[in-house]
């Protein structure tokens, strides 16, 4: 008989952290739209975003590497063109709030790049 050494398959506390991080950008981002949009379509729209975003999270939770990687392509991606996109910040929004928020998905983005996530999201140690 042959005992089974599997690895626990909860996620290690870094994991948890990052997607804490960017489960509170998104419901910021959720927040942020009702306050600033006032639309007939906007509950409907903020219903089929708030779907996107669980499902997300929900991936990300679920080992998606492939997620995992585009979820840190979108942060590095958002980094490059906010130098580009700051003057539409400052128009339409408070800026110190943008900041929190980017700060927010990009440590989130960033802890999932450390060595105990990789080890997660590839499955090192299950059998």
């Amino acid at each position: 008989m042959v005992a089974s050494l599997s690895v626990s398959s909860k996620p290690p506390r870094q994991v948890v952290m990052a997607l804490s991080l960017i489960g509170a950008d998104f419901l910021l981002s959720l927040a942020q739209m009702a306050k600033t949009v006032s639309a007939p379509w906007m509950p409907a729209f903020a219903a089929v975003f708030a779907l996107i975003f669980a499902f997300w999270i929900f991936g990300l939770y679920r080992r998606l590497n492939w997620l995992r990687w585009f979820t840190v392509g979108s942060a590095a991606i958002g980094i490059l063109f906010l130098p580009f996109a700051w003057p539409l910040v400052l128009a339409n929004v408070s800026p110190p709030l943008m900041i929190f928020k980017y700060a927010l998905f990009d440590f989130g983005a960033l802890l999932l790049c450390l060595p105990q996530a990789h080890a997660w999201y590839s499955r090192l140690g299950d059998t």
